[in-house]
This record gives C-alpha cells, structure tokens and sequence, in this order.
C-alpha cells in the first residue's frame, strides 16, 4: 500500500493503516535474508515515516500518547544507528577520496577502511562478539516493532476531519522556517541537522496528502526530496570531520588529517550554498497559506472523487445501440446469442466443423431441387391454358374446380 492518506477513508483509520505498514515492512526487511545493511537502512527510514506522520496527526492526539509512540520509533532506530553510521562514513570517505589528492587522499582511504571493517563486524572484541552484538541489536528491534504494532491497532484520533492534517502541516513546516533562518544565520553542525529533519518531515508531509492535487504537491514533494539529499550529504561531511579530527588512543590523529578535513569542509560550503537556494524556494510560502491552500484543495478532490462515483454509469445488462446482444459477442452461426445457448443451425460437431444441419442450409438436397423444378414447370403449363394452378398437396398440375 501506499504511503498517503486516501480521500475515501477517515484520518484515524489512515493512521492506523499506514502505521502498520511501516512497521510490518521493517519486521519483514530484519527477519528476511536480505543485506543487512540495507535492511537497516530501511528499517531506519521507515522509523521516519512513522514519525513524520505522528506529527501531521499530532493536533488529533493527546501529548502523551504522541510522546510515547514517536519515542518508541525514535529508539528501534537508535538501536540500529551504530552499523549504518559506520556504513555512511565508509562510503563518504571512499567519495571524497575519488576528489582531493596527496595526504588528503590518503587520509580518506584509511578512514574508509577502518569505517567498512567496523561495518562489517570487525571490532577491538573480535569479529564474532561484534556480529553477535548486531544480531542482538536487530532482535531488539525486531521485538519493538511487534509490540508497538499491538499499540497501533487501537490508536484513535480525537478529530477523523482533514483539518487535524493541516494545523500539523502548518506546525511542522513553521518549525522548518525557523530551522532554515538559524541554520544560515549560525552556520552551525547542529542546526542544518535540525533543518534536515524538518525538510525530511515535510517531504514525507507532501507525499502523504499527494492526493489533494499531485500535479501541484508532488512538485514540492520533489523539491523537497532534492534539498533532503543535498543536507544528507552535508551531515554525512560532518560526521566525516569529527571522525578525522577526533584522537585516536588520545595521543594523535592519523596522518593526513588536517588535509581531509580542509577538503571536507570546502565540500560542505558548496553544499550549504546550494541548500539555502532551494531552501528558500521550499520554504517561500506562509505557514498558515499553505496549510489553507491543501486543505482547500484536498476538499475539492474528495468532493470530485465522490461526485465521479456517484455519476458513474451501471451496468444494466441491456445492450447499447451498436452492441449486439450476448455481452458483444457477434450473432450468427456458430456464436452465442442473446440467451447465452448456440443456435441449432450454428451448433459445430466434435471436430470443430459445421454440423448436419448448417450443412443443409448451406447445401440444398437434391431431391428437393428436383421436385422445385416439376412444380415450376407445372405452373408454366397451366398458365399456357389459362387455368388456376393448385398450391396445395394435391401434386403438380392439379386445378381446383
């Protein structure tokens, strides 16, 4: 199932829909014999959606119960966290590499290495215990899960109308504005990270009311998916230059260090230059027009929607003016009629050929040919002598007195 509201079901009852498929797809990805890796990932990125929904429904629920679940889904995902950021390192450091030279290049390959073989299993306790410490990370997510389905089957709104999905627009995509105006007045780490979840948020906001007017919305859906990458990227640096500037055994940094992380940091300002363009686009429109503007237009759809189901034709059964009867079938020998049985002259024998009958019609017994031609040539006779011909049984030939 998709991951949007639908115009012909209640709020509540989308919730509770799409909150299951969530979770019963990250339970399929972490017991399946998919890649770990990419079962994580994916665990992971389902968590956000989970999230990202409990917080365009958050105005139809109590503070608590939103705590509690966006909590739950927070921690299946922190539980995880630790593989795939080792796994994102390694593969930021190996692209990086592809770019600088010298030291710089030097230092990201190592970075890269040590990054995939702590991914990989390998750590200080041995390969074993470190495998065995993921699978336990994976069971204890795998349990989360289960027992926050149970919870969902009876999560209930307050309010099943769209205007509990705008007033959470409008909170969440207010709070993305300020996250964008502190991001680039402060050039802070952590406040582009908070920009990030909030254009992570919205995005998954526009994909969920898609339906309102997809021409329109999937349009910022898309952008919206543009700047979520372009931040992803830039905290993915930003994990790279803690790494590389961090000691290691407190005594020194690998060589090279002072290199990559000047690399890193001119990568990241391209990046942030680019963010704040499309960023502004993003975030051009007020909160409260926005949120106005989709519920204006999820109305429209769902009173279309309704009006299309209500004038569409029925089937009656009848045929129309060009149809012949039989549900457009063609009528004659041979085909179905109106009555759905073949017809006598058109039933074909065993061996898929015209039976006796049609044979008749389509050949004329001799016999009869001949007896035609007796009665016409009696009729000539007694036309000749001006005498009525009898039409009856009484033979060729035969007057009535």
């Amino acid at each position: 199932m998709a991951y949007r509201f639908k115009l012909n079901e209640s709020i509540d009852a989308g919730l509770r829909r799409i909150m299951v498929e969530q979770i019963d797809r990250s339970i399929a990805l972490l017991t399946s014999n998919e890649d770990r890796a990419v079962a994580i990932h994916e665990t992971r990125k389902a968590m956000k959606r989970a999230r990202a929904l409990l917080r365009i429904v958050a105005p139809g629920l109590r503070g608590d119960v939103r705590k509690r679940y966006n909590a739950q889904f927070r921690d299946i995902a922190r539980v995880l966290a630790s593989s795939r950021d080792n796994t994102v390192l390694a593969a930021t450091a190996t692209s990086l590499a592809a770019t600088v030279e010298g030291k710089a290049k030097a230092a990201a390959e190592t970075l890269a290495a040590e990054a995939a073989k702590a991914a990989g299993g390998a750590g200080a306790d041995g390969e074993g215990a470190s495998r065995k410490q993921a699978a336990s990370h994976v069971a204890e997510a795998i349990a989360a899960l289960k027992k926050a389905r149970r919870a969902v089957a009876r999560l209930k709104l307050s309010d099943r109308m769209f205007p509990v999905i705008a007033r959470g627009l409008e909170k969440s995509y207010r709070t993305g504005r300020r996250s964008l105006r502190k991001a680039l007045a402060d050039g802070d780490e952590d406040d582009f990270h908070e920009l990030r979840k909030s254009v992570q948020t919205h995005w998954r906001h526009m994909v969920l009311v898609a339906p309102a007017w997809p021409q329109m919305v999937n349009v910022r859906a898309e952008l919206a998916k543009e700047l979520s990458d372009l931040l992803g990227a830039e905290h993915d640096l930003s994990m790279l230059i803690n790494r590389a500037e961090a000691t290691v055994d407190g005594h020194h940094r690998p060589a090279g260090s002072d290199e990559l992380v000047r690399a890193a940091k001119a990568r990241q300002s391209e990046i942030r230059r680019e963010v704040a363009g499309k960023a502004a686009l993003l975030f051009a429109e007020r909160p409260e027009n926005l949120a106005e503007r989709i519920e204006t237009c999820w109305t429209a759809a769902k009173a279309l929607k309704r009006a299309a189901a209500k004038h569409a034709p029925r089937p009656t059964g009848a045929p129309s003016g060009d149809q012949p009867v039989g549900s457009g079938h063609k009528s004659g020998p041979g085909m179905k009629s109106g009555s759905g049985k073949k017809s006598a002259a058109g039933k074909p024998g065993k061996s898929g050929k015209p039976g006796p009958q049609a044979k008749t019609l389509a050949k004329p017994n001799p016999r009869a040919k001949a007896k035609a031609k007796t009665v016409a040539k009696a009729r000539t006779v007694a036309s000749r002598k001006g005498g009525p011909v009898l039409r009856g049984r009484g033979g060729p030939g035969d007057r009535r007195g």
